[in-house]
Protein backbone atom coordinates (compact mmCIF):
# COMPACT_ATOMS: atom_id res chain seq x y z
CA UNK A 1 0.00 0.00 0.00
CA UNK A 2 2.86 2.34 0.92
CA UNK A 3 4.51 1.81 -2.45
CA UNK A 4 1.22 2.51 -4.28
CA UNK A 5 0.82 5.83 -2.46
CA UNK A 6 4.37 6.77 -3.41
CA UNK A 7 3.69 5.82 -7.03
CA UNK A 8 0.62 8.09 -7.15
CA UNK A 9 2.63 10.97 -5.66
CA UNK A 10 5.41 10.41 -8.14
CA UNK A 11 3.04 10.32 -11.07
CA UNK A 12 1.47 13.58 -9.96
CA UNK A 13 4.88 15.20 -9.61
CA UNK A 14 6.72 14.20 -12.73
CA UNK A 15 4.24 12.51 -15.03
CA UNK A 16 4.19 8.97 -16.28
CA UNK A 17 7.88 8.88 -17.19
CA UNK A 18 9.63 8.61 -13.82
CA UNK A 19 13.27 9.55 -13.60
CA UNK A 20 15.81 7.36 -11.93
CA UNK A 21 16.61 8.03 -8.28
CA UNK A 22 20.33 7.69 -7.65
CA UNK A 23 20.57 5.81 -4.39
CA UNK A 24 23.63 3.69 -5.07
CA UNK A 25 26.06 6.41 -4.00
CA UNK A 26 24.04 7.25 -0.89
CA UNK A 27 23.75 3.59 0.01
CA UNK A 28 27.50 3.21 -0.27
CA UNK A 29 28.17 6.12 2.06
CA UNK A 30 25.51 5.08 4.56
CA UNK A 31 26.61 1.47 4.65
CA UNK A 32 30.14 0.32 4.20
CA UNK A 33 31.68 3.35 2.67
CA UNK A 34 31.99 4.10 6.37
CA UNK A 35 35.06 4.68 8.45
CA UNK A 36 37.66 2.20 7.24
CA UNK A 37 39.24 2.13 10.69
CA UNK A 38 36.41 3.57 12.69
CA UNK A 39 33.29 2.30 14.33
CA UNK A 40 31.33 -0.64 13.10
CA UNK A 41 28.64 0.00 10.59
CA UNK A 42 25.17 -0.90 11.82
CA UNK A 43 22.36 -2.02 9.60
CA UNK A 44 20.13 0.69 11.06
CA UNK A 45 22.38 3.37 9.61
CA UNK A 46 21.80 1.98 6.12
CA UNK A 47 18.04 1.86 6.07
CA UNK A 48 18.03 4.19 3.11
CA UNK A 49 15.79 2.03 0.92
CA UNK A 50 14.65 2.92 -2.60
CA UNK A 51 11.07 3.51 -1.50
CA UNK A 52 12.14 6.14 1.04
CA UNK A 53 14.44 7.83 -1.46
CA UNK A 54 11.59 7.85 -3.96
CA UNK A 55 9.20 9.35 -1.39
CA UNK A 56 11.61 12.18 -0.60
CA UNK A 57 12.14 12.91 -4.26
CA UNK A 58 8.41 12.95 -4.92
CA UNK A 59 7.76 15.34 -2.08
CA UNK A 60 10.48 17.65 -3.34
CA UNK A 61 9.02 17.51 -6.82
CA UNK A 62 5.51 18.40 -5.54
CA UNK A 63 6.94 21.33 -3.57
CA UNK A 64 8.70 22.58 -6.69
CA UNK A 65 5.48 22.21 -8.68
CA UNK A 66 3.36 24.21 -6.22
CA UNK A 67 5.97 26.94 -5.90
CA UNK A 68 5.82 27.46 -9.64
CA UNK A 69 1.99 27.68 -9.51
CA UNK A 70 1.77 25.80 -12.76
CA UNK A 71 0.61 22.43 -13.88
CA UNK A 72 3.41 19.93 -13.77
CA UNK A 73 4.23 18.71 -17.21
CA UNK A 74 6.33 15.82 -18.37
CA UNK A 75 10.00 16.80 -18.55
CA UNK A 76 11.69 16.56 -21.90
CA UNK A 77 14.95 14.64 -22.24
CA UNK A 78 16.80 17.92 -22.76
CA UNK A 79 15.37 19.42 -19.59
CA UNK A 80 16.24 16.32 -17.61
CA UNK A 81 19.86 16.42 -18.79
CA UNK A 82 20.24 20.04 -17.66
CA UNK A 83 18.77 19.54 -14.18
CA UNK A 84 21.28 18.47 -11.51
CA UNK A 85 20.22 16.33 -8.57
CA UNK A 86 20.78 17.44 -4.96
CA UNK A 87 24.10 15.47 -5.08
CA UNK A 88 25.16 17.34 -8.23
CA UNK A 89 24.76 14.27 -10.37
CA UNK A 90 22.79 14.59 -13.61
CA UNK A 91 19.36 12.98 -13.45
CA UNK A 92 18.70 10.98 -16.55
CA UNK A 93 15.95 8.76 -17.84
CA UNK A 94 16.73 5.08 -17.85
CA UNK A 95 14.72 2.02 -18.77
CA UNK A 96 12.64 0.41 -16.01
CA UNK A 97 15.00 -2.60 -15.99
CA UNK A 98 17.84 -0.35 -14.76
CA UNK A 99 15.75 0.63 -11.76
CA UNK A 100 15.41 -3.04 -10.86
CA UNK A 101 19.19 -3.47 -11.04
CA UNK A 102 19.63 -0.56 -8.61
CA UNK A 103 17.11 -2.13 -6.27
CA UNK A 104 19.01 -5.40 -6.46
CA UNK A 105 22.26 -3.65 -5.65
CA UNK A 106 20.75 -2.05 -2.56
CA UNK A 107 19.37 -5.40 -1.46
CA UNK A 108 22.80 -6.96 -2.04
CA UNK A 109 24.37 -4.38 0.22
CA UNK A 110 21.87 -5.14 2.95
CA UNK A 111 22.69 -8.84 2.68
CA UNK A 112 26.42 -8.14 2.84
CA UNK A 113 26.06 -5.89 5.86
CA UNK A 114 23.87 -8.43 7.64
CA UNK A 115 26.70 -10.97 7.63
CA UNK A 116 28.46 -11.47 10.95
CA UNK A 117 31.53 -13.24 9.59
CA UNK A 118 33.86 -12.85 6.65
CA UNK A 119 33.07 -16.41 5.53
CA UNK A 120 29.38 -15.52 5.21
CA UNK A 121 30.22 -12.62 2.90
CA UNK A 122 32.40 -14.85 0.73
CA UNK A 123 29.56 -17.36 0.53
CA UNK A 124 27.35 -14.55 -0.77
CA UNK A 125 29.98 -13.73 -3.34
CA UNK A 126 29.81 -17.32 -4.54
CA UNK A 127 26.00 -17.31 -4.67
CA UNK A 128 25.10 -13.86 -6.02
CA UNK A 129 28.42 -12.18 -6.73
CA UNK A 130 27.60 -12.02 -10.44
CA UNK A 131 24.89 -9.44 -9.59
CA UNK A 132 27.24 -7.15 -7.59
CA UNK A 133 27.81 -3.61 -8.80
CA UNK A 134 30.77 -1.45 -7.77
CA UNK A 135 29.05 -0.48 -4.50
CA UNK A 136 28.54 -4.11 -3.53
CA UNK A 137 32.10 -5.05 -4.44
CA UNK A 138 33.59 -2.25 -2.38
CA UNK A 139 31.32 -3.06 0.55
CA UNK A 140 32.09 -6.78 0.43
CA UNK A 141 35.84 -6.28 0.19
CA UNK A 142 35.87 -3.77 3.03
CA UNK A 143 33.70 -5.80 5.37
CA UNK A 144 35.62 -9.02 4.78
CA UNK A 145 38.74 -7.16 5.93
CA UNK A 146 36.91 -5.54 8.84
CA UNK A 147 35.57 -8.86 10.14
CA UNK A 148 39.00 -10.44 9.78
CA UNK A 149 40.62 -7.61 11.74
CA UNK A 150 38.04 -7.71 14.54
CA UNK A 151 38.37 -11.45 14.98
CA UNK A 152 42.20 -11.13 14.99
CA UNK A 153 42.45 -14.15 12.76
CA UNK A 154 45.04 -15.02 10.18
CA UNK A 155 43.81 -13.86 6.78
CA UNK A 156 45.55 -16.69 4.87
CA UNK A 157 42.58 -19.11 5.00
CA UNK A 158 40.28 -16.38 3.66
CA UNK A 159 42.66 -15.49 0.84
CA UNK A 160 42.88 -19.15 -0.13
CA UNK A 161 39.13 -19.40 -0.77
CA UNK A 162 38.04 -19.31 -4.44
CA UNK A 163 35.30 -16.79 -3.59
CA UNK A 164 37.97 -14.37 -2.39
CA UNK A 165 39.78 -14.70 -5.69
CA UNK A 166 36.48 -14.04 -7.45
CA UNK A 167 35.86 -10.94 -5.35
CA UNK A 168 39.33 -9.55 -6.04
CA UNK A 169 39.01 -10.24 -9.76
CA UNK A 170 35.64 -8.49 -9.99
CA UNK A 171 36.93 -5.57 -7.94
CA UNK A 172 39.86 -5.18 -10.33
CA UNK A 173 37.49 -4.87 -13.28
CA UNK A 174 35.21 -2.34 -11.58
CA UNK A 175 37.73 -0.21 -9.70
CA UNK A 176 37.40 2.79 -12.08
CA UNK A 177 33.72 2.96 -11.05
CA UNK A 178 34.45 3.09 -7.30
CA UNK A 179 33.92 6.42 -5.60
CA UNK A 180 36.82 7.99 -3.70
CA UNK A 181 35.84 6.43 -0.38
CA UNK A 182 35.61 3.08 -2.09
CA UNK A 183 39.11 3.43 -3.51
CA UNK A 184 40.68 4.24 -0.14
CA UNK A 185 38.65 1.48 1.54
CA UNK A 186 39.83 -1.01 -1.06
CA UNK A 187 43.44 -0.03 -0.39
CA UNK A 188 42.85 -0.42 3.35
CA UNK A 189 41.19 -3.81 2.86
CA UNK A 190 44.09 -5.22 0.83
CA UNK A 191 46.59 -4.09 3.45
CA UNK A 192 44.50 -5.39 6.35
CA UNK A 193 44.07 -8.77 4.65
CA UNK A 194 47.80 -8.85 3.83
CA UNK A 195 47.16 -9.40 0.14
CA UNK A 196 50.58 -9.85 -1.46
CA UNK A 197 50.96 -7.34 -4.33
CA UNK A 198 52.94 -9.88 -6.35
CA UNK A 199 49.96 -12.26 -6.26
CA UNK A 200 47.57 -9.61 -7.58
CA UNK A 201 49.70 -7.20 -9.62
CA UNK A 202 46.82 -6.08 -11.85
CA UNK A 203 44.63 -5.18 -8.88
CA UNK A 204 47.39 -3.25 -7.12
CA UNK A 205 48.37 -1.46 -10.34
CA UNK A 206 44.74 -0.53 -10.97
CA UNK A 207 44.38 0.77 -7.42
CA UNK A 208 47.49 2.91 -7.74
CA UNK A 209 46.30 4.35 -11.05
CA UNK A 210 42.79 5.12 -9.85
CA UNK A 211 44.03 6.55 -6.55
CA UNK A 212 46.60 8.77 -8.26
CA UNK A 213 43.87 10.28 -10.40
CA UNK A 214 41.55 11.05 -7.49
CA UNK A 215 43.80 11.79 -4.50
CA UNK A 216 42.68 15.42 -4.47
CA UNK A 217 39.11 14.25 -3.75
CA UNK A 218 40.00 12.05 -0.76
CA UNK A 219 38.70 12.87 2.70
CA UNK A 220 41.27 13.12 5.54
CA UNK A 221 40.73 9.57 6.69
CA UNK A 222 40.90 8.33 3.12
CA UNK A 223 44.28 10.00 2.71
CA UNK A 224 45.58 8.50 5.95
CA UNK A 225 44.26 5.03 5.13
CA UNK A 226 45.70 5.05 1.62
CA UNK A 227 49.13 6.16 2.82
CA UNK A 228 49.04 3.53 5.58
CA UNK A 229 48.00 0.83 3.10
CA UNK A 230 50.76 1.69 0.63
CA UNK A 231 53.35 1.39 3.39
CA UNK A 232 51.85 -1.81 4.79
CA UNK A 233 51.76 -3.45 1.35
CA UNK A 234 55.33 -2.35 0.68
CA UNK A 235 54.33 -0.37 -2.40
CA UNK A 236 57.07 1.92 -3.66
CA UNK A 237 55.29 4.62 -5.67
CA UNK A 238 57.05 7.98 -5.17
CA UNK A 239 54.63 9.82 -7.45
CA UNK A 240 51.56 8.62 -5.55
CA UNK A 241 53.20 9.31 -2.18
CA UNK A 242 54.07 12.83 -3.31
CA UNK A 243 50.44 13.42 -4.30
CA UNK A 244 49.30 12.07 -0.94
CA UNK A 245 51.81 14.33 0.80
CA UNK A 246 50.47 17.47 -0.92
CA UNK A 247 46.85 16.52 -0.25
CA UNK A 248 47.62 15.71 3.39
CA UNK A 249 49.22 19.13 3.83
CA UNK A 250 46.00 20.76 2.64
CA UNK A 251 43.79 18.67 4.93
CA UNK A 252 46.01 18.36 8.01
CA UNK A 253 43.79 20.55 10.19
CA UNK A 254 41.02 17.96 9.82
CA UNK A 255 43.22 15.00 10.82
CA UNK A 256 42.61 13.28 14.12
CA UNK A 257 45.41 11.78 16.19
CA UNK A 258 45.18 8.38 14.50
CA UNK A 259 45.40 9.99 11.06
CA UNK A 260 48.47 12.00 12.08
CA UNK A 261 50.22 8.93 13.49
CA UNK A 262 49.33 6.74 10.51
CA UNK A 263 50.46 9.26 7.91
CA UNK A 264 53.77 9.86 9.70
CA UNK A 265 54.30 6.13 10.04
CA UNK A 266 53.52 5.50 6.37
CA UNK A 267 55.92 8.09 4.98
CA UNK A 268 58.69 7.00 7.37
CA UNK A 269 58.16 3.35 6.48
CA UNK A 270 58.49 3.85 2.71
CA UNK A 271 61.41 6.28 3.27
CA UNK A 272 59.69 9.03 1.29
CA UNK A 273 61.26 12.39 2.04
CA UNK A 274 58.49 14.80 3.02
CA UNK A 275 60.08 17.46 5.21
CA UNK A 276 57.21 19.93 4.83
CA UNK A 277 54.68 17.27 5.75
CA UNK A 278 56.60 16.14 8.85
CA UNK A 279 57.05 19.74 9.96
CA UNK A 280 53.29 20.28 9.61
CA UNK A 281 52.50 17.00 11.39
CA UNK A 282 54.72 18.01 14.31
CA UNK A 283 53.02 21.40 14.54
CA UNK A 284 49.58 19.75 14.47
CA UNK A 285 50.49 16.99 16.93
CA UNK A 286 52.25 18.98 19.66
CA UNK A 287 49.14 20.82 20.96
CA UNK A 288 47.21 17.55 21.27
CA UNK A 289 49.87 15.06 22.38
CA UNK A 290 47.90 14.32 25.53
CA UNK A 291 45.07 13.00 23.32
CA UNK A 292 47.21 10.39 21.53
CA UNK A 293 46.61 6.87 22.75
CA UNK A 294 49.71 4.79 23.62
CA UNK A 295 49.97 3.08 20.25
CA UNK A 296 49.55 6.33 18.33
CA UNK A 297 52.15 8.03 20.49
CA UNK A 298 54.62 5.19 19.95
CA UNK A 299 54.00 5.17 16.20
CA UNK A 300 54.42 8.90 15.67
CA UNK A 301 57.59 9.04 17.77
CA UNK A 302 59.01 6.05 15.88
CA UNK A 303 58.19 7.81 12.61
CA UNK A 304 60.14 10.92 13.54
CA UNK A 305 62.97 8.71 14.76
CA UNK A 306 63.03 6.76 11.50
CA UNK A 307 63.44 9.84 9.33
CA UNK A 308 66.71 10.63 11.17
CA UNK A 309 66.39 14.40 11.54
CA UNK A 310 66.82 14.77 15.34
CA UNK A 311 68.00 18.37 15.22
CA UNK A 312 65.22 19.47 12.91
CA UNK A 313 62.67 17.59 15.04
CA UNK A 314 64.14 18.55 18.43
CA UNK A 315 61.11 20.62 19.42
CA UNK A 316 58.81 17.69 18.69
CA UNK A 317 60.88 15.23 20.74
CA UNK A 318 61.05 17.63 23.70
CA UNK A 319 57.28 18.12 23.60
CA UNK A 320 56.69 14.35 23.50
CA UNK A 321 59.12 13.78 26.38
CA UNK A 322 57.49 16.43 28.54
CA UNK A 323 54.03 15.08 27.80
CA UNK A 324 55.02 11.43 28.34
CA UNK A 325 56.76 12.31 31.63
CA UNK A 326 53.38 13.41 33.02
CA UNK A 327 51.63 10.26 31.72
CA UNK A 328 53.97 7.52 32.93
CA UNK A 329 51.41 6.38 35.47
CA UNK A 330 48.72 5.96 32.80
CA UNK A 331 50.76 4.58 29.91
CA UNK A 332 51.24 0.79 29.71
CA UNK A 333 54.78 -0.34 30.41
CA UNK A 334 55.24 -1.52 26.82
CA UNK A 335 54.29 1.95 25.54
CA UNK A 336 56.81 3.60 27.86
CA UNK A 337 59.54 1.21 26.74
CA UNK A 338 58.71 1.83 23.07
CA UNK A 339 59.02 5.57 23.63
CA UNK A 340 62.38 5.20 25.36
CA UNK A 341 63.56 2.94 22.52
CA UNK A 342 62.50 5.51 19.91
CA UNK A 343 64.36 8.26 21.78
CA UNK A 344 67.45 6.06 22.04
CA UNK A 345 67.32 5.13 18.36
CA UNK A 346 67.05 8.81 17.46
CA UNK A 347 69.88 9.69 19.85
CA UNK A 348 67.67 12.06 21.85
CA UNK A 349 68.18 12.31 25.61
CA UNK A 350 65.65 13.94 27.94
CA UNK A 351 66.66 13.49 31.56
CA UNK A 352 63.25 14.35 33.02
CA UNK A 353 61.50 11.74 30.89
CA UNK A 354 64.09 9.06 31.69
CA UNK A 355 63.78 9.77 35.40
CA UNK A 356 59.99 9.49 35.14
CA UNK A 357 60.37 6.15 33.36
CA UNK A 358 62.76 4.96 36.06
CA UNK A 359 60.22 5.86 38.74
CA UNK A 360 57.55 3.96 36.82
CA UNK A 361 59.74 0.85 36.46
CA UNK A 362 60.72 0.86 40.13
CA UNK A 363 57.13 1.47 41.21
CA UNK A 364 55.30 -1.02 39.00
CA UNK A 365 57.78 -3.48 37.53
CA UNK A 366 55.14 -6.19 37.57
CA UNK A 367 53.91 -5.11 34.15
CA UNK A 368 57.29 -5.63 32.51
CA UNK A 369 57.81 -8.41 29.96
CA UNK A 370 61.16 -10.02 29.12
CA UNK A 371 61.30 -8.14 25.81
CA UNK A 372 60.39 -4.85 27.52
CA UNK A 373 63.21 -5.35 30.02
CA UNK A 374 65.84 -6.11 27.38
CA UNK A 375 64.71 -3.19 25.23
CA UNK A 376 64.73 -0.79 28.17
CA UNK A 377 68.25 -1.84 29.17
CA UNK A 378 69.48 -1.47 25.59
CA UNK A 379 67.92 1.99 25.36
CA UNK A 380 69.44 3.15 28.65
CA UNK A 381 72.87 1.91 27.58
CA UNK A 382 72.57 3.53 24.15
CA UNK A 383 71.68 6.85 25.80
CA UNK A 384 74.42 6.31 28.42
CA UNK A 385 71.80 6.75 31.11
CA UNK A 386 73.04 5.07 34.28
CA UNK A 387 70.69 5.09 37.23
CA UNK A 388 71.44 2.72 40.12
CA UNK A 389 67.74 2.35 40.97
CA UNK A 390 66.91 1.34 37.41
CA UNK A 391 69.81 -1.10 37.20
CA UNK A 392 69.00 -2.67 40.56
CA UNK A 393 65.38 -3.13 39.52
CA UNK A 394 66.54 -4.58 36.19
CA UNK A 395 68.80 -7.05 37.99
CA UNK A 396 65.90 -8.31 40.07
CA UNK A 397 63.67 -8.54 37.01
CA UNK A 398 66.28 -10.60 35.14
CA UNK A 399 66.15 -13.22 37.89
CA UNK A 400 62.41 -13.54 37.32
CA UNK A 401 62.12 -13.06 33.56
CA UNK A 402 65.27 -14.77 32.23
CA UNK A 403 63.42 -18.02 31.32
CA UNK A 404 61.15 -15.98 29.02
CA UNK A 405 63.99 -14.23 27.20
CA UNK A 406 64.87 -14.97 23.60
CA UNK A 407 68.46 -15.04 22.39
CA UNK A 408 68.03 -11.48 21.16
CA UNK A 409 66.77 -10.39 24.59
CA UNK A 410 69.72 -12.07 26.34
CA UNK A 411 72.14 -10.43 23.93
CA UNK A 412 70.69 -6.95 24.49
CA UNK A 413 70.57 -7.32 28.26
CA UNK A 414 74.18 -8.54 28.56
CA UNK A 415 75.46 -5.88 26.16
CA UNK A 416 73.63 -3.15 28.09
CA UNK A 417 74.87 -4.25 31.52
CA UNK A 418 78.44 -4.39 30.20
CA UNK A 419 78.16 -1.01 28.47
CA UNK A 420 76.90 0.56 31.69
CA UNK A 421 79.59 -1.35 33.64
CA UNK A 422 77.02 -2.83 36.00
CA UNK A 423 78.00 -6.18 37.49
CA UNK A 424 75.04 -7.91 39.06
CA UNK A 425 76.48 -11.38 39.70
CA UNK A 426 73.22 -13.22 40.23
CA UNK A 427 71.62 -11.64 37.14
CA UNK A 428 74.67 -12.39 35.00
CA UNK A 429 74.74 -16.01 36.16
CA UNK A 430 71.07 -16.34 35.25
CA UNK A 431 71.68 -14.85 31.80
CA UNK A 432 74.66 -17.17 31.29
CA UNK A 433 72.50 -20.20 32.08
CA UNK A 434 69.89 -19.12 29.53
CA UNK A 435 72.51 -18.37 26.89
CA UNK A 436 73.99 -21.81 27.41
CA UNK A 437 70.57 -23.45 27.19
CA UNK A 438 69.78 -21.63 23.93
CA UNK A 439 73.26 -21.76 22.38
CA UNK A 440 72.18 -23.87 19.39
CA UNK A 441 69.66 -21.19 18.41
CA UNK A 442 71.76 -18.09 19.08
CA UNK A 443 72.61 -15.89 16.11
CA UNK A 444 76.21 -14.71 15.58
CA UNK A 445 75.40 -11.23 16.91
CA UNK A 446 73.93 -12.67 20.09
CA UNK A 447 76.94 -14.96 20.69
CA UNK A 448 79.46 -12.17 20.14
CA UNK A 449 77.49 -9.72 22.34
CA UNK A 450 77.20 -12.20 25.20
CA UNK A 451 80.89 -13.16 25.06
CA UNK A 452 82.02 -9.52 24.84
CA UNK A 453 79.68 -8.47 27.66
CA UNK A 454 80.84 -11.10 30.13
CA UNK A 455 84.49 -10.41 29.33
CA UNK A 456 83.97 -6.66 29.69
CA UNK A 457 82.47 -6.85 33.19
CA UNK A 458 85.01 -9.51 34.17
CA UNK A 459 82.46 -12.21 34.91
CA UNK A 460 84.01 -15.54 33.91
CA UNK A 461 81.23 -18.09 33.70
CA UNK A 462 83.30 -21.11 32.70
CA UNK A 463 80.48 -23.36 31.50
CA UNK A 464 79.06 -20.64 29.29
CA UNK A 465 82.42 -19.82 27.68
CA UNK A 466 83.00 -23.49 26.96
CA UNK A 467 79.52 -23.93 25.50
CA UNK A 468 79.65 -20.83 23.30
CA UNK A 469 83.20 -21.74 22.30
CA UNK A 470 81.81 -24.96 20.83
CA UNK A 471 79.37 -22.85 18.81
CA UNK A 472 82.24 -20.74 17.47
CA UNK A 473 84.20 -23.79 16.31
CA UNK A 474 81.45 -24.67 13.84
CA UNK A 475 79.87 -21.28 13.18
CA UNK A 476 82.81 -18.84 12.99
CA UNK A 477 82.82 -18.69 9.14
CA UNK A 478 79.36 -17.06 9.35
CA UNK A 479 80.61 -14.18 11.50
CA UNK A 480 81.29 -10.68 10.17
CA UNK A 481 84.33 -8.55 11.06
CA UNK A 482 82.78 -6.86 14.12
CA UNK A 483 81.47 -10.16 15.49
CA UNK A 484 84.87 -11.84 15.07
CA UNK A 485 86.62 -8.97 16.88
CA UNK A 486 84.16 -9.03 19.80
CA UNK A 487 84.29 -12.82 20.11
CA UNK A 488 88.08 -12.97 19.83
CA UNK A 489 88.52 -10.25 22.45
CA UNK A 490 86.45 -12.31 24.90
CA UNK A 491 87.77 -15.76 24.00
CA UNK A 492 91.42 -14.67 24.22
CA UNK A 493 90.86 -14.31 27.97
CA UNK A 494 88.44 -17.12 28.72
CA UNK A 495 88.11 -19.33 25.65
CA UNK A 496 89.51 -22.53 24.23
CA UNK A 497 92.38 -22.82 21.70
CA UNK A 498 90.03 -24.56 19.28
CA UNK A 499 87.58 -21.64 19.31
CA UNK A 500 90.40 -19.12 18.83
CA UNK A 501 91.77 -21.13 15.90
CA UNK A 502 88.34 -21.12 14.26
CA UNK A 503 88.09 -17.34 14.69
CA UNK A 504 91.60 -16.80 13.31
CA UNK A 505 90.77 -18.81 10.20
CA UNK A 506 87.50 -16.92 9.71
CA UNK A 507 89.25 -13.55 10.14
CA UNK A 508 91.89 -14.42 7.55
CA UNK A 509 89.18 -15.08 4.97
CA UNK A 510 87.61 -11.61 5.28
CA UNK A 511 90.56 -9.46 6.34
CA UNK A 512 89.75 -6.66 3.84
CA UNK A 513 86.46 -6.13 5.70
CA UNK A 514 88.24 -4.96 8.87
CA UNK A 515 88.92 -1.25 9.43
CA UNK A 516 92.32 -0.17 10.91
CA UNK A 517 91.02 0.01 14.50
CA UNK A 518 89.51 -3.47 14.21
CA UNK A 519 92.74 -4.84 12.74
CA UNK A 520 94.77 -3.54 15.69
CA UNK A 521 92.26 -4.98 18.19
CA UNK A 522 92.32 -8.29 16.31
CA UNK A 523 96.13 -8.38 16.45
CA UNK A 524 96.01 -7.77 20.19
CA UNK A 525 93.61 -10.72 20.65
CA UNK A 526 95.82 -13.10 18.64
CA UNK A 527 99.17 -12.00 20.13
CA UNK A 528 100.65 -15.51 20.36
CA UNK A 529 103.23 -17.46 18.31
CA UNK A 530 100.64 -19.86 16.86
CA UNK A 531 98.93 -16.90 15.15
CA UNK A 532 102.07 -15.33 13.68
CA UNK A 533 100.77 -15.91 10.16
CA UNK A 534 97.58 -13.99 10.86
CA UNK A 535 99.53 -11.10 12.40
CA UNK A 536 101.74 -10.84 9.33
CA UNK A 537 98.59 -10.62 7.21
CA UNK A 538 97.24 -7.89 9.50
CA UNK A 539 100.44 -5.86 9.22
CA UNK A 540 100.48 -6.25 5.43
CA UNK A 541 96.89 -5.13 5.24
CA UNK A 542 97.58 -2.01 7.33
CA UNK A 543 100.52 -1.15 5.08
CA UNK A 544 98.45 -1.79 1.97
CA UNK A 545 95.72 0.70 2.96
CA UNK A 546 98.24 3.21 4.32
CA UNK A 547 96.61 3.27 7.74
CA UNK A 548 97.69 6.04 10.07
CA UNK A 549 97.50 4.77 13.62
CA UNK A 550 97.47 6.72 16.84
CA UNK A 551 100.48 6.35 19.09
CA UNK A 552 98.59 4.07 21.45
CA UNK A 553 97.53 1.81 18.56
CA UNK A 554 101.09 1.69 17.21
CA UNK A 555 102.30 0.56 20.62
CA UNK A 556 99.54 -2.08 20.87
CA UNK A 557 100.37 -3.44 17.42
CA UNK A 558 104.10 -3.58 18.14
CA UNK A 559 103.49 -5.43 21.39
CA UNK A 560 101.24 -7.95 19.62
CA UNK A 561 103.82 -8.57 16.91
CA UNK A 562 106.54 -9.09 19.51
CA UNK A 563 104.37 -11.51 21.48
CA UNK A 564 103.72 -13.49 18.30
CA UNK A 565 107.44 -13.53 17.46
CA UNK A 566 107.01 -11.48 14.31
CA UNK A 567 110.13 -9.42 13.56
CA UNK A 568 109.36 -5.74 13.09
CA UNK A 569 111.74 -5.71 10.11
CA UNK A 570 109.81 -8.41 8.26
CA UNK A 571 107.65 -7.61 5.24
Amino acid sequence: MFIRIITVLAAAAVGEEMTRIHVSEREMEASDYAQAKGEAYTEESASFVPELALCVACAAALHWSSSKKSVVKQASPEEIKQTPSPRQAPVRRVPPTDRRVDRAAVQNNHKICACDRAEEILSLVGEIGHTFNEVNLATALHRVAKHCKRSRRDSAPLLARPEMETLLTMATARLPDFNVQGVSNAFWALATLKVAPENHPELVAQLRTVAAGRVAEFQPQGLANTAWACATLGIQDPALMEQLSLSCLKSLNAFNTQDLANVAWAFATVHHTADDLFTAIAAAAIPQLDQFNPQELSNIVWSFKARRQPQQDAKFFVAVAECAATRTGALPMSALVNLVWSFASAGVTHKGFLEAVTNAVVGRSGGMTAQDLATLLWSAATLKYRDERLLEAAGSLILRLAPEMTGHDISNAVWALATLRYRHRAALDRLAEEALAQRARLQPQAVSNVLWGFATVGHAHKEMFVGLGEVLITQAPRYNAAQIVASATAMSKHGSPEAMAALASAASQILPNFNPNALVTLADSFAAPQYAGLLREIRSRLQEIGARLAQRQEAMLSQAMASAGVDAAEG
